[in-house]
């Protein structure tokens, strides 16, 4: 039977095709003095490199580099940088879905992700996508304080975000008093009696459970 995979399409004129790492390498025609050296991240989907050079003669992966050779006779070797480096330089240009996916394919820690999306979190913040930057707090619940994710959406025209973080906080079992009492001011300053009405339901609901299996 015939198996399909995933197909990607490139098109440059392609001299040369190789592979290093995880990286596919491009040797394509730029123009009849030069050529094209491109290094695509497939998994993450981005270009990691790119360069226009002489007209490449031939091209090697070994002990870890990456070496071209000219037809003129110059030798190229380039290696890979080092994840820090990688994200330190992802982080710079506010490329935190990138880093995000990047991490995540390296296997760092969840601890170590939740810092890129409160990053993330904080840049759309500052750029005045609440909406986006809520989405981003809202995965960093158990390792951002929650005291601090609240304090930026005090302010009433953002209420909403603040409302969908102190639910997530009841769901998720982590809230407390405070919480409560601040997410039914919510309530009713966006004047939603319904969800008022259903939460101090499930409240006495709640309290009336505990009280018959103590």
């Amino acid at each position: 039977a015939d198996s399909k995979g995933i197909c990607y399409g490139f098109d440059n004129d392609k001299r040369m095709v190789s592979w290093f790492g995880e990286y596919l390498v491009l040797i394509c025609r730029d123009t009849k003095r030069s050529d094209s050296v491109t290094f695509y991240d497939l998994k993450n989907k981005l270009i990691a490199f790119t360069q226009k050079i002489d007209p490449v003669a031939t091209v090697a992966a070994d002990f870890g580099k990456f070496f071209i050779v000219t037809e003129s006779g110059k030798a190229i070797a380039l290696t890979e940088k080092s994840l820090d480096a990688k994200m330190k330089i992802l982080q710079r240009t506010h490329l935190y879905s990138i880093a995000i996916s990047l991490a995540v394919s390296k296997g760092q820690s969840e601890s170590y992700i939740m810092k890129i999306f409160k990053m993330s979190a904080d840049h759309k913040r500052d750029k005045g996508d609440y909406a986006g930057a809520m989405a981003d707090y809202l995965k960093t619940i158990g390792h951002v304080e929650p005291s601090y994710v609240i304090r930026q959406f005090l302010d009433a025209q953002r209420i909403v975000h603040l409302a969908s973080y102190l639910e997530a906080l009841h769901d998720r079992g982590l809230a407390n008093k405070d919480h409560t009492t601040l997410l039914l001011k919510c309530y009713t300053k966006l004047k939603i009696p319904e969800k008022l009405d259903k939460f101090l339901q499930e409240a006495e609901k709640k309290t009336a459970s505990r009280a018959a299996s103590s």
